[in-house]
């Protein structure tokens, strides 16, 4: 609501500089123009995860995220504009001068909002107080973790999960944490660790959390402060026992009977995967881990991107169809169109499209040049195959498969398995069920998403790379790094490929 409050004023400035300050006469076209800058502004905010860390990001970061905002809302008016072909009739320099008066007060507000929600979070009465159960390795960098996270939370005592470290009650321990040291404050608990629960760099002063014996825990959480419980269970080796963690456990049930609420950090579970998220599966919570995690809005993004596209690959195939389909027909009497099984996501078969670029009897000759082969087994890549058509017995001729596939026009037809839900602009190749039956363990992963029609593979070198261990590397880096925008630059990077040819085969 801040930002749309920010934005709208932003508009309105606009509207005030081009015509004189008589916002009071203001046009009625001008004022369905704030009704859909403000929907776009609700729309591109969550699409585009305009909030992520917002609370901790630094100055550049928040000037970056503004800008993109703007962008994406000034875009989509002029689409509105376009579209009602009112464009004529609304000033462009509204539209300029938005994009400037927009972007200073959203920067502005923002900038100002979240130091008000500093000064705000440092009050004693909003510092949420939490106890903390870790192993001793892990304790304090845990409690770095909670405090810094952009939130008022302390750490007030620590209770050890793999040792009794304090079992004696007239010996404390303490642990050093960054926080700022308010002196003025008289209370028992400085504020200090609230300041330092709002992201203070450390060496700015000094605060202790204290440290409890698991024999004095459920009177130390029953009798002091505590908002809330925090466990990272320590992990032991299978069939060993940990006494440390059973305790935890029998003072988590304590803490349910006094109605505290616990946090149990996911990430302390398993080193397996990187991302960790709590859902309900069926009739039941579970803890999903898997190698990467992206939000429903990404995914939607990414979904209407694949239907644009679709689309619009379908009506460019129709017309390459009109030269492609004669020409085929003429070099090879026979279906215009190839069809090959091929494996997608997490195993699906499904039948791709192509363009036929070879001879008809390709596949009962491929045994035969198996020793031919240029890459390690994995898939099949031959720069001289003499089965594409007009290749010639030795497959040195450039004929028109070798057209066809150096400017990547057989692809063209898979912009129906887009469209079916099968495939993605942007992904993995998908393998031939014979190269799938093939993989070893490692290299299912790289199947864990959508394959797509093009991928980091084919713009970072496409046949120009032989060994399928660099194909995997490359497949694990776009699955562990993907982002909407990086998909639109590999579109475009694709495109200049296709009309390049480069690393084709």
């Amino acid at each position: 609501m801040v930002d749309l409050i920010l934005i709208e004023t932003g508009f309105t400035i606009a509207y005030a500089l081009r015509h004189s300050w008589a916002i009071l006469n203001r046009d009625p076209r001008y004022e369905l123009g704030m009704v859909v800058v403000a929907a776009a502004a609700a729309i591109w905010i969550i699409l585009a995860d305009a909030h992520k860390d917002i609370l901790t990001r630094g100055y550049a970061k928040e000037m970056i995220s503004v800008i993109r905002l703007l962008a994406l809302i000034c875009i989509t008016l002029m689409g509105y504009l376009f579209f009602i072909q009112k464009g004529e009739e609304f000033s462009r320099l509204v539209v300029l001068y938005f994009a400037v008066t927009g972007s200073v007060t959203l920067y502005a507000g923002r900038l100002l909002w979240k130091k008000v929600r500093y000064i705000y979070g440092r009050r004693y009465e909003n510092i949420r107080r939490v106890f903390l159960m870790a192993p001793r390795s892990q304790a304090e960098s845990i409690a770095e973790k909670l405090v810094s996270g952009g939130e008022s939370m302390s750490v007030a005592a620590v209770m050890y999960t793999d040792e009794e470290a304090a079992s004696d009650r007239n010996e404390t321990a303490y642990e050093k944490m960054a926080a700022v040291r308010d002196e003025a404050s008289d209370r028992d608990v400085d504020a200090s660790e609230a300041a330092g629960a709002t992201g203070s760099q450390p060496g700015s002063g000094s605060a202790g959390y204290e440290v409890v014996s698991s024999a004095d825990a459920q009177e130390y959480i029953q009798r002091e402060w505590i908002d809330e419980v925090v466990y990272a269970g320590d992990k032991s080796r299978p069939g060993e026992s940990n006494a440390g963690n059973e305790r935890a456990e029998l003072l988590i049930s304590e803490c349910a009977v006094m109605g505290i609420t616990v946090h149990r950090i996911l990430d302390m579970r398993s080193d397996s995967f990187t991302a960790k998220t709590v859902e309900r599966l069926g009739g039941t919570y579970v803890l999903t881990e898997s190698i990467r995690s992206v939000s429903g809005y990404q995914l939607a993004e990414k979904k209407l991107m694949d239907i644009i596209g679709g689309l619009i690959g379908l009506v460019f195939t129709a017309l390459l169809t009109l030269f492609l389909a004669p020409a085929i027909f003429i070099s090879d009497p026979g279906p215009v169109f190839y069809s090959q099984e091929r494996v997608g996501k997490n195993g699906r078969v499904f039948r791709i499209y192509k363009f036929r670029s070879m001879y008809k009897d390709a596949e009962q000759h491929r045994a035969e040049l198996e020793e031919d082969n240029e890459t390690d087994g994995m898939m099949f890549k031959m720069e001289n195959d003499p089965r594409v058509l007009g290749s010639g017995p030795d497959g040195k001729r450039h004929g028109l498969g070798y057209f066809i596939r150096r400017h990547s026009l057989d692809e063209f037809p898979q912009f129906l398995n887009v469209l079916k839900g099968d495939m993605s602009l942007v992904g993995t190749r998908p393998p031939t069920v014979d190269e799938w039956n093939r993989y070893e363990l490692r290299h299912r992963a790289r199947l864990a998403i959508k394959p797509g029609l093009t991928g980091l593979w084919q713009t970072e070198g496409r046949s120009d790379i032989r060994d399928f261990d660099e194909v995997i590397a490359l497949d694990m880096k776009y699955i562990n790094e993907w982002t909407v925008a990086g998909d639109m630059k590999l579109i475009l990077r694709t495109i200049a490929e296709i009309f390049s040819g480069r690393g084709a085969r």
